[in-house]
């Protein structure tokens, strides 16, 4: 936030120091902590130390509460201390109180806080101020009161369990005063209860969860306890904040928790109840076990208002599936089953709808998990729980089955919603062959429980059968024990297992896929897990997380692949090692009946590209760029937009005195290697082979790992000389070229360049430079990252606008093909105009250069700005050498920051903010 401006009055720490809050952009708001220069409040108490409260300190804070809280303010930072960043500044409100809108002047006036004493500040302000307090202490206000007991008040912080039992017993069913003082979630609060019928002001702290719901958990921060932040928590707890933090409430006690300081109970607030609203906006649910003991609010509302979220489909209720059918649509279909997860769950696709279903057997249970032992490269697994999911991955897998849907189990806690179901094999139940060999158990069900197998009492008996039989889980005798090695710990570890993967065609099962070009595979002759990376293929990079998008067709490839030979029976072959410790091989897999090369059935589907220096060296060379080129030709997948490299003549009028840079403008592809700013990026051609800039950065870690190759001598590196550089987050080598050398701390560093990805960083010189060998140089390996900068804009010199600006880039292009227009070139700098394939590229409009300027967070530069002029539109031609007369690029840029300027879009809000530059 910025040092002057607009916000809204979170909270009130003390009478000197409040919380503001900003705008929301996508969660909850920044925040900003400011105390009221030159002058300081009573000190409150705290549980660490009680002792240190002050007098008038409670009312101080509460005459900030009830005026500021929830309020809209302007601040302004006079000064940020040095040692701990704290901003003292002023507040101001539009209510004028005692001919005053600025807080600390209403304080000093009404005795709530003393003047800070300080000979060296003889500002008008601070004499003012002096003035102000004279005046208080004249007529008794507040601080100066006569009687130095008005200000005091009994606080106790904590309350042990016994104390509890005794006070709830004392305050059970009662409306007690509080003050909401903490939201530790949606749905636990701390409230200061006030004690009634004690004239000395007494107040005891507790921490109360809110009976009837359940909100998300949000735990972060806590010392010596894990963090745990469930989906919607935060919006739930900023949701209350927002509604009841330091908001006077009557509290009414409804249960102890056994054994506990914490209370259950009802909060209850003029404007309704918070536990209704929040199971109205979908971010809470009922919570059936302390529904029942609900004050002040018709429990059948509760029920009512999350019915409504849940018909919306609002926050936690988003994958919600009406009730209003007994049972799903495809309750009853044939299918394939393609994952089996557990002994009593299992994937099955629905070829009718192709979608994908989790399908629980009906009124069984697997056996206990056995907890694996071993670190998690090297797992020691037993159990019966793993021979049953062991025993249907072999009978089902890739099968067809029937599925009858019985019952659909609602989610609770930390269950998903699960439709159970009557599954059979060449017309035999499954569950009741697990049971039969001891690998799964019956759930005892109430007898009101009307939601069970069709075949309950049956399966009953199957499992006295298989106790009587001492089968399976039955068995007196020890679980079974599985021991794997990870063959691909480390290099070294694989370099073990290489000899033996080279002697021809092994077998494995396919146990986890993270992507389409990578495979983790159980292979039980050798006792050992392993990852298989395909050779000669690029797959596309599938995104970690929501916010890092993935490339196009990462997940359907990764589909693909999981619904066809996920936990699979499959051979493979083994080439090389990467220097992770994977394995780069071929893999070979049954798909409706035919056994398939998986890398060159995925080319041939459009859903990878050809790794031209890993294909060159496969022994499926030929087969595999057959396979791509027939993807390109039917333009079907990551080449349904593919056209040849064209350049396309065109002249851009700009003026008299500045002459194009070229006479054409080259359309091109490229990659986003990295973003310094919004205008700013690295990009690298996607012409320009990168598949060989994987073997160019492995064979350069090879040659530094060599203790021969260390530098015999200390190496001083000169700027703009080209290096190897190791980069600080991978601890790898890569190419760079000095900026600049320094000292700090005693240490001489360097800032490099990285100048086949664009990023950049500070260095100690020491073990983390070396001299560039001649064979990895530029000359023989030109450098893959081009420093380009988005034609004809700037970002805004403020931060916030930058920071905006840079993750509007990120949203647009992220995980999208990109195609630059380039507008000028000068060795391996550019300026482009940048598009996403997507978008179509035709016209100016498309661009994201536009994009960023009509969203407000860039600039047209102002010498463009001048130039442009009503010669431009008469000496424009179109593009595709037509009559029609086009305007030229940088007007159509500035038409729409134009409208965005008169939109008051984000930069443009108060209007236009260059005016004074110029």
């Amino acid at each position: 936030m910025s040092k002057k401006g607009r916000g809204i009055v979170k909270s009130i720490v003390s009478g000197d120091t409040i919380i503001i809050k900003g705008r929301a952009v996508n969660g909850p708001p920044p925040e900003k902590i400011i105390s009221f220069s030159n002058v300081e409040a009573p000190k409150l108490g705290t549980q660490s130390d009680p002792s240190r409260e002050e007098p008038f300190a409670l009312q101080s804070r509460d005459y900030l509460r009830k005026l500021l809280v929830g309020k809209e303010v302007s601040y302004e930072i006079d000064y940020t201390t040095n040692t701990n960043r704290r901003d003292f500044g002023s507040i101001s409100i539009p209510k004028v109180i005692e001919g005053e809108t600025n807080i600390t002047r209403i304080m000093v006036k009404k005795g709530l806080l003393k003047v800070r004493k300080n000979d060296r500040n003889n500002s008008e302000e601070y004499e003012y101020l002096t003035q102000l307090e004279q005046q208080a202490q004249k007529e008794n206000k507040g601080l100066w009161a006569k009687d130095v007991t008005a200000g005091k008040r009994d606080v106790s912080w904590k309350i042990d369990p016994n104390e509890a039992k005794a006070f709830f017993k004392k305050y059970k069913g009662k409306k007690l005063d509080g003050t909401i003082e903490q939201v530790r979630d949606g749905s636990t609060v701390r409230v200061a209860v006030k004690i009634p019928d004690i004239k000395f002001p007494t107040y005891q702290y507790i921490v109360l969860l809110i009976s009837g719901v359940r909100a998300p958990v949000y735990r972060k921060n806590v010392p010596n306890v894990e963090d745990v932040v469930e989906p919607f928590s935060e919006e739930a707890k900023y949701f209350v904040e927002t509604r009841i933090l330091q908001s006077d409430v009557k509290v009414v006690l409804e249960s102890n928790i056994p054994n506990s300081s914490n209370f259950i109970g009802s909060i209850l607030h003029p404007r309704g109840n918070i536990a209704e609203v929040l199971l109205l906006e979908g971010l809470a649910r009922i919570n059936d076990q302390t529904l029942m003991d609900v004050t002040g609010c018709d429990i059948l509302k509760l029920r009512e208002a999350e019915n409504k979220a849940k018909e919306k489909k609002l926050r936690i209720w988003k994958d919600f599936v009406s009730k209003d059918k007994d049972l799903p649509p495809d309750s009853n279909f044939n299918g394939q089953v393609i994952r089996v997860i557990s002994g009593d769950m299992i994937t099955v696709l629905n070829p009718i709808n192709n979608k994908e279903k989790k399908i629980t057997f009906s009124s069984i249970r697997k056996p206990p998990q056995e907890k694996p032992q071993g670190s998690d490269r090297n797992l020691q697994e037993s159990g019966y729980a793993y021979e049953a999911k062991e025993f249907l991955r072999k009978k089902l897998i890739g099968k067809t089955v029937h599925v009858k849907v019985d019952y659909v189990k609602e989610a609770q806690e930390n269950y998903e919603e699960r439709e159970c179901a009557t599954v059979t094999y060449k017309g035999q139940n499954i569950a009741e062959l697990l049971l039969s060999k001891g690998l799964a158990l019956v759930i005892h069900h109430s007898r009101e429980d009307q939601n069970r197998s069709p075949f309950y009492n049956h399966l009953r008996m199957v499992e006295e059968e298989a106790k009587e039989a001492l089968v399976g889980c039955h068995s007196t005798k020890e679980a079974p024990v599985y021991r794997y090695v990870d063959a691909s710990e480390n290099l070294s570890k694989a370099k073990s297992f290489l000899t033996s993967f080279q002697n021809g065609t092994t077998r494995g099962i396919i146990e986890y896929i993270p992507n389409c070009g990578r495979y983790i595979i159980r292979v039980p002759k050798e006792n050992c897990r392993m990852v298989l990376v395909l050779g000669g293929v690029r797959a596309p990079r599938l995104g970690k997380t929501e916010k890092d998008k993935s490339e196009p067709f990462a997940q359907e490839a990764l589909d693909y692949v999981n619904r066809n030979i996920l936990q699979h029976d499959i051979e493979f072959t083994v080439e090389t090692t990467d220097r992770s410790g994977g394995f780069i091989g071929a893999l070979f897999a049954t798909i409706n009946g035919i056994k398939k090369n998986i890398a060159v059935q995925l080319l041939e589907l459009g859903y990878v590209r050809i790794n031209d220096y890993s294909a060159d060296q496969s022994p499926y060379k030929n087969e595999l760029y057959e396979a791509e080129e027939k993807a390109r030709s039917a333009k079907i997948n990551i080449w349904e937009n593919y056209v040849p490299e064209v350049k396309k003549e065109a002249e851009v009028v700009i003026s008299k005195s500045t002459p194009l840079p070229q006479k054409g403008i080259e359309r091109i592809e490229v990659v986003l290697s990295n973003i310094n700013t919004a205008a700013d990026i690295c990009v690298q051609l996607a012409s320009s082979n990168l598949g060989r800039l994987e073997k160019l950065i492995d064979d350069l870690n090879n040659y530094e790992s060599k203790p021969e190759n260390a530098p015999k001598a200390p190496f001083n590196p000169k700027a703009n000389e080209i290096v190897a550089a190791k980069f600080s987050e991978d601890n790898t080598w890569y190419r760079a070229r000095v900026r600049k050398i320094f000292n700090e701390g005693g240490k001489k560093k360097a800032n490099v360049f990285y100048i086949d990805y664009g990023n950049s960083e500070d260095l100690v010189i020491l073990n983390n430079v070396r001299p560039l060998p001649e064979q990895f140089g530029i000359k023989k390996i030109p450098q893959y990252a081009v420093e380009a900068k988005l034609a004809f804009i700037n970002t805004f010199t403020d931060e916030d606008w930058k920071i905006e600006a840079y993750e509007q880039l990120q949203d647009i292009v992220e995980g999208k093909s990109l195609i630059a227009d380039v507008i000028s070139k000068a060795g391996n700098n550019m300026t482009i105009m940048l598009y996403t394939k997507e978008s179509g590229a035709k016209t100016v409009a498309s661009s994201v250069n536009a994009q960023l300027l009509s969203e407000g967070l860039a600039m047209v530069e102002k010498n463009w700005v001048k130039r442009v002029d009503h010669e431009i539109i008469d000496r424009a031609k179109n593009m595709t050498n037509s009559k029609k007369i086009i305007k030229s690029i940088p007007e159509v840029l500035i038409e729409i920051q134009e409208q965005a300027k008169k939109a008051r879009v984000n930069a443009w809000r108060y209007g236009d903010i260059t005016e004074d530059d110029e």
